[in-house]
């Protein structure tokens, strides 16, 4: 299971390390296991994903059935054709979810509780206590010797508290996304569709297509994770910047949380993430060494910080959007516009 993940990556990079890739290689890729198949498919983008059934309805022999793996929302759109609104507003309500997943972070779809909810259909078990293995048929699990409670639990959020937490992320980062009162509006009829009793009137049938419109917004949205910080490691950063007396100055700072990068349309946003500035020194020579210990909850927030430590005191300064993109690396040095 642990080599799964990584052999997509593999199969779908562009660039193995040597300029090599299995771009243009024809793959058949086959398995049996269903949610494995459903994992691979939101990552082989480009592919054509086919099921097999056996069709043992209309012949005394069986018979293999084949068909194309549609989308939900290809799915959705053939019932919608077909005049079946409730088995059409399901699977809108699934593409919804699924886009919704990609589009939030992480925090906000994981969510800690503390067990007391009544919610008993997670089950949490510590890295820090169990070992684990497998093989074809089972998972086994082996107890540490050192004992370790404090774990942290998660569990998905409801669809209606996804386009709750979508809507809050519009409006604190003044996202223009126009449909947010209709994706509102419709999300009753996605929740439950089938506690309507006008399931075959127009009505319903403008809703849905409604549906069809803001899923086509939601799935212009680019939202991912660019720097990803794994285990409380942190990711060593650095800046270049020249001051009001014309002394170019090294900023060292680290990035403490995910950096996720957000863009819908021309508006181009990084999600809040927490960085802690380290210090400052002339580039040349690295005197007039200075420390800088300070927190900040966003990259435009630490951009800023440089930019006023850079300006001539009682000065106002002009600060451009590029720097974020443009003058912030990673310590390999690469731009953080090169990790879009």
């Amino acid at each position: 299971m642990s080599n799964r993940i990584p052999l997509l990556k593999i199969l779908t990079s562009d660039d193995l390390g040597d300029r090599s890739s299995f771009k243009g290689v024809q793959i058949f890729l086959t398995t049996y296991d269903r949610e494995w198949f459903n994992v691979a498919k939101s990552y082989l983008e480009g592919w054509e994903k086919t099921e097999f059934y056996v069709d043992n309805h209309s012949h005394n022999i069986e018979r293999p059935f084949i068909r194309k793996s549609d989308t939900y929302r290809e799915r959705a759109e053939y019932h919608l054709t077909k005049g079946d609104y409730p088995a059409c507003a399901n699977y809108l309500r699934k593409a919804f979810e699924k886009e919704l997943k990609r589009i939030l972070p992480e925090n906000v779809l994981y969510p800690g509780f503390n067990g007391t909810s009544g919610d008993n259909s997670v089950i949490t078990l510590s890295k820090r206590n169990f070992s684990i293995s497998e093989n074809d048929n089972a998972w086994f699990y082996k107890l540490k010797e050192e004992e370790d409670t404090d774990v942290d639990t998660f569990r998905f959020i409801s669809l209606q508290q996804m386009i709750d937490q979508f809507k809050k992320l519009v409006n604190q980062y003044e996202i223009p996304f126009l449909l947010i009162d209709e994706l509102t509006g419709i999300k009753n009829r996605l929740l439950n569709p089938l506690s309507h009793d006008d399931l075959k009137s127009s009505i319903f049938k403008a809703e849905l297509i409604t549906g069809f419109k803001i899923l086509d917004e939601l799935q212009k949205i680019v939202s991912k994770v660019i720097l990803s910080v794994k285990d409380n490691n942190a990711i060593q950063m650095y800046s270049i910047k020249t001051d009001y007396k014309n002394d170019s100055y090294y900023y060292r700072f680290e990035l403490r949380s995910n950096l996720r990068y957000f863009q819908y349309g021309t508006h181009k946003i990084f999600l809040n993430a927490a960085f802690h500035t380290q210090y400052r020194s002339t580039e040349d020579n690295f005197s007039n060494f200075e420390i800088m210990e300070y927190d900040y909850p966003s990259i435009e927030k630490l951009s800023k910080a440089i930019f006023y430590a850079s300006t001539e005191p009682e000065t106002d300064y002009t600060f451009y959007e590029n720097f974020m993109f443009d003058e912030i690396y990673t310590a390999d040095g690469k731009k953080i516009s090169e990790l879009i």
